[in-house]
């Protein structure tokens, strides 16, 4: 029925009558004596927009109806919803569409993988109440999505040379100022571990002494620090969490590495504390410390900018075209479950294709 005072008062008399019987135990299971209570013509003229042919009052019209429904009955974490659903609802609200018309999905301002993400949400919606009976026909965002350029041929991530002037930037502050709060060489430590381990920024950030075993020669991975999307949080402040992939990965000290951690040693080590603090001893801001270590370090040394996730970028090419690593491997170092990632985004296929030498096989 539609949401009108009237119709209001007439569900609620029906609402009494069936707790009524209730009470007594004398309720009507056919129901009958309720749909009596109200004239089903009336139910039909008003809601025959909304559906065919089908039982009155049931089938929804908007989708915001429908989507407040759905993720009701998800039971969401806060943090998931904030994160994720709170974005696509604020479109869905501000546009207020029929769930059977899709246009408004053309005012979505976004990149075509975040765009095809919101869909993804809005389908699994509309495929939820088709199978609810809440609405009757066919899915319009089935097939919906927004096509991505073709992939560029550039590979993210710093040549040799440019990694060497960015620690050699590093490495000389690290020599006369390592103490000062402000400057760079403080972060020497951090910056040469994360080109030596390809790790996450919340990963470097996140290492606890916990995760360094010197007698087993192991790095565990296993904790990053991340944004916080609670309602307390609003996405600004750290907390620690799992893994991206939320697995665990271990990776080798090699000498470079056990020579940066020792350089840590002086700091506080105990078995909760961070490797890689800041200098007040608290997780690192990375925005303002990209703002105000990275870009003026990448400047300085002559190094065109590119943001610190890229130091991941650079291990891994490195990795995928060592011969001994290959992609497998650089797929292990990264904590992928595949090599699709590795082969799409950190290797590419810049190189001319090599035919294999008759000579070889023979």
């Amino acid at each position: 029925m539609d949401d009108t005072v009237d119709n209001v008062v007439e569900a609620q008399k029906v609402a009494d009558a069936m707790n009524a019987d209730i009470a007594a135990r004398c309720f009507d299971l056919s129901l009958g004596r309720y749909e009596r209570m109200v004239s089903t013509d009336q139910i039909v003229i008003q809601n025959q927009e909304n559906f065919d042919g089908s039982i009155p009052g049931v089938h929804e019209q908007k989708l915001t109806i429908v989507w407040r429904r759905w993720v009701h009955q998800l039971r969401l974490p806060e943090e998931t919803y904030n994160n994720k659903y709170r974005w696509v609802e604020r479109y869905i609200h501000a546009h207020d569409p029929d769930w059977n018309n899709p246009g408004w999905t053309d005012e979505i301002v976004t990149g075509p993988d975040t765009f095809n993400s919101y869909i993804s949400y809005v389908r699994r919606c509309i495929e939820w109440a088709l199978n609810e009976g809440l609405i009757r026909g066919k899915n319009p965002y089935r097939d919906l999505r927004r096509k991505a350029p073709p992939p560029s041929n550039e590979v993210k991530g710093f040549s040799m040379a440019e990694k060497k002037r960015i620690l050699d930037c590093f490495y000389r502050s690290f020599l006369v100022d390592f103490g000062a709060n402000s400057h760079r060489g403080y972060y020497y430590p951090m910056v040469a571990t994360w080109f030596e381990t390809g790790m996450r920024t919340g990963e470097v950030i996140g290492l606890k002494w916990d995760d360094v075993d010197f007698a087993a020669g192991k790095i565990t991975v296993r904790r990053s620090q991340s944004p916080d999307h609670t309602t307390a949080g609003k996405g600004h402040r750290k907390v620690e969490k799992k893994t991206k992939t939320q697995t665990t990965r271990k990776l080798p000290i090699t000498p470079p590495i056990l020579k940066y951690l020792m350089m840590r040693k002086t700091m506080d080590t105990k078995g909760k504390a961070l490797v890689f603090p800041s200098p007040k001893g608290t997780v690192i801001n990375t925005n303002n410390w990209s703002k105000r270590v990275w870009r003026p370090t990448l400047e300085a040394c002559g190094v065109p900018y590119q943001r610190p996730y890229n130091i991941r970028h650079t291990l891994l090419s490195e990795a995928a075209r060592d011969p001994e690593i290959g992609v497998v491997g650089a797929a292990q170092i990264a904590g992928h479950s595949n090599t699709k990632t590795v082969q799409e985004r950190y290797i590419g296929y810049l190189e001319e294709p090599r035919l294999p030498s008759s000579d070889r096989l023979a």
